[in-house]
């Protein structure tokens, strides 16, 4: 009940395989979405193993207890469920969940299906370097708007995600197709919410781009930037 995915190690950003990358995200294009960015991201770096953006759209997509399954379509679980992850990659879409709610709260501004450019972002893959640029290629004043910084810093999540995606892969991580595209009952057997402890009331973050995440300053604290118990730092 296991998907292998079949791929060329070595590939990760390696130009001797990776020859061009004609696909320029737009900053406004309509139709940009969380799911739909990081899907075309891994189609870029990793060819060999997603020659189409549907198909790393079909690795992510609704995954485990996290991996896209709100109406947002980005990393989200369902019925409030916030307990363990499945695996290594429902663990990457839980950690960029925690990381998008911190600076949600950060910049007083949230993630909406009416407001297209809360989750839309420009981005490039550096024909010199292979690397994921989060900016305006034509434009590279973009990433020093202030406006543009709940954008920026969205993308560099997605992209760090992306990245991490593309290790797991390189190591040999086998999709547990009993996760895929789970139905309700089915998710709620794997992921219980009703289950679950509820986690005390957080109201600050700590941590540092995907490992960024919310926490009660009342029970815990920041220190080097991991959350530990009071008075252990």
């Amino acid at each position: 009940k296991n998907v292998i995915l079949k791929f060329y190690l070595g590939t990760r950003f390696s130009t001797s395989v990776i020859t061009s990358y004609p696909f320029e995200q737009e900053e406004d294009a309509e139709a940009e979405r969380s799911l739909w960015q990081q899907s075309n991201m891994l189609n870029q770096v990793l060819t060999t193993t997603f020659p189409e953006w549907r198909d790393a759209w079909t690795l992510i997509y609704r995954y485990g207890c996290y991996c896209h399954q709100a109406e947002l379509k980005m990393p989200a679980s369902r019925n409030g469920y916030h307990g363990p992850a499945l695996d290594e990659l429902d663990s990457l879409c839980r950690d960029s969940f925690r990381a998008q709610k911190c600076f949600e709260n950060e910049y007083q501004k949230e993630f909406s299906l009416d407001d297209k450019t809360s989750r839309t972002y420009p981005w490039y893959v550096d024909e010199n370097t292979n690397q994921i640029v989060c900016n305006n290629k034509n434009k590279p004043i973009w990433k020093d708007r202030e406006w543009n910084q709940f954008r920026l810093k969205n993308c560099l999540i997605e992209k760090e995600f992306v990245e991490n995606v593309v290790g797991l892969i390189q190591n040999g991580y086998v999709q547990n197709a009993d996760y895929i595209k789970m139905g309700n009952w089915k998710y709620n057997q794997n992921c219980p919410a009703a289950n679950a402890v509820l986690p005390p009331a957080n109201n600050e973050c700590c941590g540092s781009g995907l490992t960024r995440k919310p926490f009660n300053n009342a029970v815990k604290q920041c220190c080097n930037e991991e959350v530990v118990d009071m008075g252990s730092c």
